[in-house]
C-alpha cells in the first residue's frame, strides 16, 4: 500500500494505556465485511503493553502506529491521527469502543443515501443493549444546536472535506488538556457554526460499557471541562448566545438542587448520585466557568 494512497475510511483510535481494552477496539475493526479503510493508532505515551498490542496485530496490514514520547493530551493525539489519515471520511473511535458487525457497510449505504457530512452512530452498552441517549434513539435526524448530547466522543464520523474546512480539535479540552473535557461538544459547536449537516443515524451501532458509578474527581472534570467549554462559546459565538446561556444556567441550577436534594432527602436521588456525583458537578461547572474568564 503507497503511502499517498487514499481510501474510504481512516479509524482514528486514541489509545493512552489501556492496553487490554484496546486490543477488542481492533479486533471488532478487523472484523468488519467493508475493507477499503485504514486503522491509525494514536497513543498519547502509554506504558504498558499497548505497543505489543498493536504490533500483534501487525499481520493485517492496516495499522498505522503513533507514539507520543510525552504526553499531550486526547485533543493533540487526535490531531496527530488526523493529519496523517488518508481516507475520505475519518472514524473517530475511543480505545473502549467495539464497532458492531458490518458496521463500515452499513456506513457506507448511510453516507451514499444521507445528505450529510458527519455522522453520530448510537452508543449501546453491549450487556443490556440500552442507548446511552434514550431520547428518539430509534429514529435518525439532523442534530440542532440543543442536540449535543448525540455528538458523543467515544464515536463520530466526519468528512475529509469537513475537517479541512473546520480544522482539528482545540487541545485545550479533553482529557489531558487545560480543561479535561469536552473536546467533542467543543467540536460539534463548531460544526453547527459552520453550517454543516450533522446526522445521527441509529443503525449504526458501536458497543460501549455504561457505567453506573462515576468518581467523584470524574464528575468534576467533565463538567469542568463543559463549562469551560460553553464559556468559549459565549465569547465566540454571540449569534447563538442564547444556547449557550440557556446550557450554563440549566447545568447550574440542575446541579445545585440536586445537591440539596441530596443533603436533605438522600434516599430518593441515591442511585441518581452514583451516577452523577451532583456536588462535584456543581463544583466543576462553577470552576470551569471562573477558570476559563481567568485563564482565556
Amino acid at each position: 500500500m503507497q503511502l499517498n494512497e487514499k481510501m474510504r475510511f481512516s479509524i482514528v483510535v486514541s489509545t493512552c494505556n489501556r492496553a487490554k481494552i484496546l486490543k477488542e477496539t481492533i479486533a471488532s475493526i478487523l472484523k468488519q465485511s467493508f475493507s477499503d479503510y485504514e486503522i491509525i493508532v494514536s497513543d498519547d505515551a502509554s506504558v504498558d503493553a499497548t505497543r505489543q498490542v498493536v504490533e500483534s496485530f501487525e499481520s493485517s496490514g492496516k495499522i498505522t502506529y503513533l507514539f507520543s514520547d510525552k504526553n499531550c493530551g486526547l485533543s493533540a493525539t487526535r490531531n496527530k491521527a488526523l493529519k496523517l489519515s488518508r481516507g475520505e471520511y475519518v472514524v473517530l473511535i475511543d480505545d473502549d469502543i467495539i464497532l458492531a458487525d458490518n458496521f463500515l457497510g452499513v456506513l457506507e449505504k448511510v453516507i451514499s443515501s444521507e445528505k450529510a457530512s458527519v455522522f453520530c452512530p448510537v452508543l449501546r452498552d453491549p450487556l443490556t443493549s440500552e442507548s446511552f441517549v434514550d431520547l428518539l434513539d430509534d429514529k435518525k435526524r439532523y442534530l440542532n444546536f440543543f442536540d449535543f448530547n448525540y455528538f458523543r466522543g467515544g464515536a463520530h464520523i466526519i468528512s475529509r472535506e469537513v475537517i479541512f474546512k473546520v480544522g482539528g480539535y482545540d487541545e485545550r479540552f479533553g482529557i489531558g488538556g487545560k480543561y479535561r473535557a469536552a473536546e467533542e461538544t467543543d467540536y460539534f459547536f463548531r460544526l453547527k457554526k459552520s453550517g454543516v449537516k450533522i446526522l445521527y443515524y441509529p443503525g449504526l451501532v458501536v458497543y460501549h460499557r455504561r457505567q453506573s458509578e462515576t468518581s467523584d474527581v470524574k464528575a468534576f472534570n467533565y463538567s469542568y471541562g463543559i463549562s469551560a467549554m460553553l464559556t468559549k462559546q459565549v465569547f465566540s459565538d454571540l449569534r447563538h448566545l442564547y444556547i449557550y446561556i440557556t446550557f450554563v444556567i440549566w447545568r447550574l441550577l440542575t446541579s445545585l438542587i440536586r445537591t440539596l436534594q441530596y443533603d436533605f432527602f438522600p434516599k430518593t436521588i441515591e442511585s441518581k448520585n452514583r451516577m452523577y456525583r451532583y456536588r462535584y458537578f456543581l463544583k466543576g461547572t462553577m470552576a470551569g466557568i471562573v477558570d476559563y474568564l481567568r485563564l482565556r
